[in-house]
C-alpha cells in the first residue's frame, strides 16, 4: 500500500504480464454467453409460468384468491430474481450497458411490482384474519409474516440491483490505454 493513498492499492506500472479485464471477453464464446443469458431466461420464464397456471384464472375481486396468488407469490419469488441477477452479472461482465440498462429498469418496474403487493398482500391478511379460527390464527399470521418478509427482501434486491445496475450502464469517460487507474488482471506465469 502507498503511504497517503486513498486506495489500499498501489498503482500498478505496465508490464508484459498486465492485461485489461475488458479483453476476457474476447476468449469468451459466444454460444457460452448465450447458454447463459437463455438459463436467466429460464430461471425467470418457468417459475412465472407456474405461478400463473397454478392461480389461474385470475379472480381480483376475491380476496382468497388475491391471498392464496400473493402468498404463492412468495413461494416462487427468489428464483427469478436469481436469473435476473445473473443476466444482470454477465451483461455487466460483458459490458453489454443497453442489456444492463434493461434488465436494471426491469428489476426497478419489479420493485414497484412488489412495493404494491406489500400493500395488498398486508390489507387482504387483515381482511382474511377474521375469518380464520382462533386455533390456527398464530400460524395464519405467521405465514402471512414470512411471505411479507420474502416479498420486502426480494423487493430491496431488486431495488439494489436496478438502481446499481442503471448507474453501472451509465456511460463513463474512456480510461486511456496505459492508464495505471484503469482495472487490470495480473497474468500468472505457469511453473
Amino acid at each position: 500500500m502507498v503511504t497517503g493513498s486513498r486506495t489500499p492499492f498501489a498503482p500498478v506500472r505496465s508490464s508484459p504480464h498486465i492485461r485489461r479485464m475488458t479483453d476476457h471477453r474476447e476468449a469468451v464464446s459466444p454460444w457460452a454467453v448465450r447458454g447463459f443469458y437463455f438459463f436467466a431466461f429460464v430461471l425467470i420464464f418457468w417459475p412465472v409460468a407456474d405461478l400463473v397456471t397454478n392461480s389461474w384464472p385470475p379472480q381480483w375481486g376475491s380476496v382468497q384468491w388475491r391471498y392464496g396468488f400473493m402468498g404463492l407469490l412468495a413461494g416462487y419469488l427468489h428464483t427469478p430474481v436469481l436469473g435476473l441477477t445473473l443476466a444482470l452479472v454477465l451483461a455487466y461482465a460483458m459490458n453489454h450497458r443497453r442489456t444492463l440498462r434493461a434488465l436494471s429498469a426491469l428489476s426497478v418496474i419489479g420493485a414497484l411490482g412488489l412495493l404494491a403487493v406489500l400493500g395488498l398482500f398486508a390489507l387482504d391478511v387483515l381482511q382474511i384474519s377474521g375469518t380464520v379460527p382462533a386455533e390456527r390464527l398464530a400460524s395464519f399470521r405467521a405465514g402471512a409474516l414470512i411471505a411479507e418478509l420474502k416479498h420486502f427482501t426480494s423487493l430491496l434486491a431488486l431495488s439494489m440491483l436496478g438502481i446499481g445496475g442503471w448507474k453501472t450502464a451509465a456511460p463513463r469517460p474512456a480510461i486511456r490505454r496505459g492508464d495505471p487507474r484503469g482495472p487490470v488482471m495480473i497474468k500468472m506465469d505457469q511453473p
